[in-house]
C-alpha cells in the first residue's frame, strides 16, 4: 500500500473530507456488495449510510503497515456488516412474529391475556350458517347438484347449481341468522 493511500486512511478517520474521498474510491466496490443485499424498509441511501459505518470501523482498525491493503480489509469489514444488521433485523422481525396477537373487535388486552373461547370465534364471523337448516330448503335435485358439484357438470347440473346458490343467497339475505 503507498504512503499517500495510508496517510488517506488514517486521516479518514477525524476528518471529513479525507473520509468522503475514500469513500468515493471505493463507492463502486461497496455497491457491488450491496447489490446482492435488501431488506424492507431500507432504501439504497440507508445501506450506503452502514457502508459509511462499517468504513469508519475499517479506517479506525487498519494497520497497513505490514503490507496489507485497505480494499480487501474494507470489504470484509462491510459484508461482516451487512450480516450484523441482517441478523439483527431478522431476530426482530422473529420477536415480531413471535409476540404478534390477532386484535379483533374485542379490547386488545383481553386478546392478550385471554385466548378466545370457540364460541367467541364463531361469533365474529362474517357469515353463520346452520347447514341443516338451509338443506331444509333444498329439494333433492338441488341437494344432490350441491354434493355433485365438484364431480363431472351438465347444463342441468348447472341449472339446478345456479338455483341452488339463488336460494342461498336469499336464505342468507331474508331467513337466515342474524
Amino acid at each position: 500500500m503507498d504512503q499517500r493511500q495510508l496517510e488517506l486512511v488514517q486521516r479518514a478517520v477525524s476528518d471529513s473530507d479525507a473520509f468522503s474521498e475514500l469513500f468515493e474510491q471505493y463507492k463502486p466496490m461497496v455497491l457491488g456488495v450491496l447489490k446482492g443485499y435488501r431488506l424492507q424498509g431500507m432504501t439504497q441511501e440507508d445501506w450506503l449510510q452502514e457502508a459509511r459505518i462499517a468504513m469508519l470501523k475499517a479506517a479506525r482498525h487498519f494497520n497497513g503497515r505490514a503490507g496489507s491493503q485497505f480494499g480487501p480489509f474494507y470489504k470484509l469489514v462491510l459484508v461482516s456488516h451487512i450480516r450484523s444488521r441482517l441478523r439483527y433485523y431478522f431476530a426482530q422481525k422473529r420477536k415480531a412474529d413471535a409476540n404478534a396477537v390477532l386484535i379483533g373487535d374485542t379490547p386488545a388486552l383481553d386478546v392478550i391475556t385471554a385466548r378466545p373461547t370457540p364460541k367467541q370465534i364463531e361469533d365474529r364471523m362474517l357469515i353463520r350458517v346452520t347447514m341443516d337448516g338451509f338443506l331444509l330448503t333444498l329439494n333433492e335435485a338441488e341437494v344432490r347438484a350441491l354434493l355433485d358439484a365438484i364431480s363431472v357438470r351438465d347444463a342441468k347440473k348447472d341449472r339446478v347449481l345456479r338455483r341452488t346458490r339463488e336460494k342461498l343467497s336469499n336464505y342468507l339475505q331474508e331467513d337466515g341468522p342474524p
